[in-house]
């Protein structure tokens, strides 16, 4: 058949065939002697057929499948006529044929036993996957069967870029109404590719990982680890109330006596858009909330740690993929993100990054616990320089500002203040004396806390972070970063603020400054 003649059939006639004409053409060929004594080869030239049909496949198969397994629901039962039932059977025959042809021509081609040529039905097909993994998240019975072979045999054919694509949708899309079926289904679809493609199920992780960092701001289940809300996600539209001009005139005219004149003023109807939109409080309570961020927590410890893992840590290598991760996520354009940590004046041509870099931060506190799990593998910590002293330089710029008598009147720039602090603490990227100040920050002045700052940024600046400082290793055989004397133009400024303070911090003396280091 001429590809012209087979685009005819594969668009326009299907469009014609629709159920009540496939009855009434099976009820007058049903009689036919020819027609039966060639059922067999008829239908195997209709299976050859629509594995040469390119154009309007997808079109096609979705005539055959819902003939042969009619989808009742999203019908309107009254107005819509079924199929009889052995049209729906012969309709079922050519779906399994059709599928038992491509399966033994795509396995027998990726095991080498055939020259590799096009499909043109599964070509086509590929262009439709997503629909096709749409349809098998809802499909039921013969019609989940159905698609799931043909996505296995269209994975397999179209190579291992479409194999992946298709675990990837099913990956980030599955729903949890019906767990066990969407799960037995990924994996009887994961089993079919590897058989072909090996290292399907590698690229399938990584894309959906891609996908999902894209999907990044606009997560709709940010709010359940302390994220922010957008204002629209708060309120909840009021359906507009239908209002009759006509009526409206008419109470209108009852209530005001007026001269039938042409000057009359008629109701002109309601100013604005109607009632105001409430306001819907999605926001667990705090308990909640940090029973969320735990659970997160605790599933990326089970998937990080490592037999040599200390408790609560993670291996290097799982910090590493994860501080790339946290880098490319929350900050994808880096001008700078090399070991040396810049100068005071490198701040002013940062501002708009760093401000971004503040605000994931402070929309998603879970980003700080994040980096704090990274910090205790120490030496990866330098993967996210570039987040440090952005946050620290955006900080920086807002305690020497603050104009406030007491920092703790600022909680949450003092919270990330101290979290931060600690965070280069854990990972070695201060000496203790320095890595404690975050202790004294909620009893310090605006600008005592400007002071220790930017102390930090110049101790940092003098004695950047980088892999190969942490020359030694713990009594855990972890690598680590030992200070020598601290130089005393770091500690004279936190001497300063101690003795300034000494009636509230005077018991922190001995901590910063033991015995041994006075």
């Amino acid at each position: 058949m001429s590809p012209m003649l087979l685009k005819v059939i594969t668009t326009d006639l299907v469009d014609c065939l629709t159920p009540d004409i496939l009855n009434r053409l099976s009820c007058q060929f049903a009689r036919s002697s020819t027609i039966l004594q060639e059922a067999d080869g008829l239908i195997t030239l209709v299976v050859h057929l629509i594995c040469k049909s390119g154009s309007g496949a997808f079109k096609l198969f979705q005539f055959v499948l819902e003939t042969a397994a009619p989808n009742l629901e999203e019908r309107d039962s009254q107005s819509y006529v079924v199929t009889l039932p052995h049209v729906q059977q012969c309709a079922a025959l050519i779906l399994d044929l059709l599928l038992l042809d491509l399966q033994r021509n795509v396995y027998s081609k990726s095991f080498g036993k055939t020259e590799v040529t096009e499909i043109p039905f599964l070509m086509e097909l590929q262009r439709h996957s997503n629909d096709l993994c749409r349809f098998i998240l809802t499909a039921t019975n013969k019609r989940l069967y159905w698609i799931e072979r043909l996505l296995s045999v269209i994975g397999v054919h179209c190579g291992e870029s479409c194999a992946s694509d298709i675990l990837c949708y099913l990956l980030i899309n599955a729903s949890s109404q019906d767990k066990a079926s969407q799960v037995k289904l990924f994996l009887n679809l994961q089993a079919d590719f590897e058989s072909c493609l090996p290292d399907v199920m590698q690229t399938a992780v990584q894309n959906s990982l891609y996908s999902l960092q894209h999907i990044t701001d606009k997560q709709g289940n940010g709010f359940l680890f302390g994220g922010k809300l957008d204002a629209n996600e708060l309120t909840m539209k009021v359906p507009e109330p239908k209002v009759s001009l006509q009526k409206e005139n008419e109470k209108h005219a009852l209530s005001v006596t007026l001269p039938a004149t042409a000057s009359t003023v008629f109701h002109a109807g309601i100013i604005g858009q109607g009632l105001k939109p409430k306001v819907v409080n999605k926001i667990p309570p705090q308990p909640r909330l940090m029973q969320n961020i735990q659970s997160v927590l605790d599933v990326l410890y089970l998937c990080g740690c490592d037999d040599r893992c200390v408790d609560g840590e993670i291996s290097e290598s799982s910090a590493t993929t994860m501080a790339e991760l946290l880098v490319d996520s929350i900050c994808p354009d880096v001008t700078h993100a090399g070991v040396i940590w810049p100068d005071e004046e490198f701040m002013k041509y940062t501002v708009e990054r760093d401000l971004h870099i503040k605000r994931s931060f402070e929309d998603n506190p879970i980003l700080m616990h994040i980096l704090k799990i990274i910090a205790k593998a120490k030496p990866i910590l330098c993967k996210c320089t570039v987040l440090v002293y952005g946050l620290l330089a955006t900080l920086i710029n807002y305690w020497e500002a603050n104009r406030e008598k007491k920092s703790s009147l600022s909680p949450k720039k003092l919270h990330i203040s101290s979290e931060l602090v600690h965070c280069m603490a854990l990972a070695d990227f201060l000496p203790p004396s320095l890595g404690l100040v975050c202790e004294l920050f909620y009893m310090l002045t605006p600008y005592e806390v400007f002071l220790l700052l930017m102390n930090i940024w110049t101790f940092m600046k003098e004695n950047p972070p980088a892999e190969d400082c942490y020359l030694t290793k713990d009594k855990y055989g972890r690598r680590s970063r030992v200070f020598e004397a601290v130089d005393a133009k770091y500690t004279k400024l936190l001497h300063s603020v101690l003795h300034h303070n000494i009636e509230m911090c005077g018991h922190f003396y001995s901590r910063i400054f033991p015995v041994s280091q006075t």
